[in-house]
């Protein structure tokens, strides 16, 4: 395998990242992703160096993550991945390469040892490996021209040739949202995310937007929707956070728990919807006695009507919640009564609730 060197193709990273036209913030934001990138890249080659070539792996899907289109990266993540045998992977990060970079002869060279090292195993699965890659990249580029019934049509002969490729599933899920199939995206952001969390690739999550995750239908994906209460988030990213937690809260509400500091702190937040759908979430958890204070400011003092009534709604469930705590501990009560009167006097039950009327 040819070995792999530090990141220098500055040019070719400016020209696929960064627009002349833009405004200077823009600019400066667009070079503090070029600077963390080429700082994943290089730890990633610093790390095989040392032999730990999982390390690299992981610094450079890092890298990739800052930076998709980068050729470099999915090469080198190429050549670590078939050193570790990862025959597979290493084919699927070439064909992205050259797919990037059509005139990449590095790439070309170590794929087709890969390719040879399949053969040996089995020439079938090699040709209907190359058929799903060809149909899922042909499905993504229709999708971004927003020709949603052909990306649909290629997802489909992806997932014939192999039933288990997330990335298909997830596609295909946002085709089929955008032609308004609701149940149909849902199924397929599900079956995507039930693989990647089966694959363990867990991390892959972490690209979903807010409104993909609730629909996920899984509790990994609950620690990325707080990212996004947490993080330096847009209102409508906030919104979406909130929504998506109250949707995983119906499936898994003791795992919806650890969001409940951050939906609180979205009650403060200026935008009236962001605080709606952080109440919306709550009204579904069990909330520590520290937050009725602040569900009690918003049931006063919130300047939308629909917002204090969510917040009276809560506090109302809350205290319904308390009295019945309280019924059932006089009933104990009752009972032990019951016990005292039958030892101190041997009366019967009837005898009993005679003497108790």
């Amino acid at each position: 395998m040819i070995g792999v060197g530090k990141f220098n193709h500055e040019s070719y990273f400016m020209s696929t990242d960064m627009n002349a036209n833009n405004s200077d913030k823009i600019l400066h934001q667009q070079q503090l992703k070029q600077r963390c990138f080429v700082t994943y890249f290089n730890l990633g080659v610093d790390c095989r160096k040392r032999g730990d070539k999982h390390g690299a792996i992981k610094a450079w899907t890092e890298a990739l993550s800052i930076n998709p289109n980068n050729p470099y990266a999915y090469y080198d993540r190429g050549v670590t991945k078939a050193e570790l045998g990862d025959y597979i992977g290493a084919l699927e990060d070439f064909n992205q390469a050259i797919h990037i970079h059509p005139r990449y002869s590095n790439a070309y060279l170590q794929r087709d040892k890969v390719r040879r090292k399949l053969l040996e195993d089995n020439n079938t699965f090699l040709i209907d490996f190359e058929d799903v890659f060809k149909f899922c990249q042909f499905g993504k580029y229709l999708l971004q021209n927003k020709d949603y019934k052909e990306a649909i049509k290629n997802f489909d002969q992806a997932l014939q040739l192999n039933p288990n490729i997330a990335e298909a599933y997830y596609n295909r899920a946002k085709s089929r949202y955008k032609l308004k199939d609701r149940q149909g995206a849902i199924e397929d952001f599900q079956q995507a995310a039930k693989l990647l969390c089966e694959d363990n690739k867990i991390e892959t999550l972490a690209k979903w937007t807010p409104f993909e995750l609730g629909e996920s239908n899984r509790k990994e994906a609950i620690s990325y929707l707080i990212g996004y209460l947490a993080g330096n988030s847009s209102y409508e990213q906030r919104r979406l956070a909130a929504s998506a937690i109250q949707k995983l809260a119906k499936t898994f509400p003791n795992d919806c728990q650890s969001a409940i500091p951050y939906l609180l702190e979205n009650l403060s937040n200026s935008a009236p919807q962001v605080r709606q759908y952080a109440l919306k979430a709550l009204s579904l958890l069990s909330l520590p006695d520290s937050a009725i204070a602040e569900i009690a400011a918003i049931a006063e003092k919130d300047p939308k009507e629909y917002n204090r009534t969510i917040a009276q709604v809560i506090l109302k469930k809350i205290t319904t919640i308390e009295d019945e705590q309280e019924y059932e501990m006089n009933w104990v009560e009752y009972e032990d009564y019951l016990g005292f009167i039958e030892r101190d006097s041997g009366l019967t039950s009837l005898q009993k609730i005679d003497r108790l009327n």
